[in-house]
């Protein structure tokens, strides 16, 4: 017998295989196994009676999560986090202006391509600019 479809499964409600694991701890663990430092705020508790605080490490957590949310409760973690607005933001922003919203090609290959002209158009609009003042 076939293995069901995600859209079979979620419109008879089952649960899939690995929804037990949310996609969040599953990035934690890998990234620490390649020696990643993630510095992404968790989601806030729908019931902070219940949960807790977001950063309070939670009872099935992992040890990359534990570190992670116990980081991120942290002031350095803040801080570094507080880094992103004047680094990648203002590079989307940047995207989304000159007219990078929405991609008109499929596949990954040519996502990529599109993604690597824009970012060598960003990186060339940077150098003239350096260039000229």
């Amino acid at each position: 017998m076939a293995k069901p479809s995600c859209f079979t499964q979620c419109m008879t409600h089952q649960p899939r295989a690995n929804a037990a694991v949310a996609p969040i701890a599953r990035d934690c663990e890998r990234a620490e196994q390649q020696g990643v430092t993630i510095y992404a705020p968790p989601k806030p508790a729908r019931n902070k009676e219940k949960h807790g605080d977001a950063f309070t490490p939670r009872a099935g957590d992992s040890d990359a999560i534990k570190a992670w949310r116990t980081r991120m409760g942290g002031e350095p973690g803040k801080e570094v986090y507080k880094q992103r607005g004047a680094t990648s933001e203002t590079i989307n922003a940047q995207m989304r202006r000159s007219g990078l919203i929405q991609l008109t090609v499929r596949g990954l290959q040519k996502a990529k391509s599109v993604a690597l002209w824009a970012a060598l158009a960003y990186n060339v609009t940077l150098f003239a600019k350096a260039l000229m003042s």
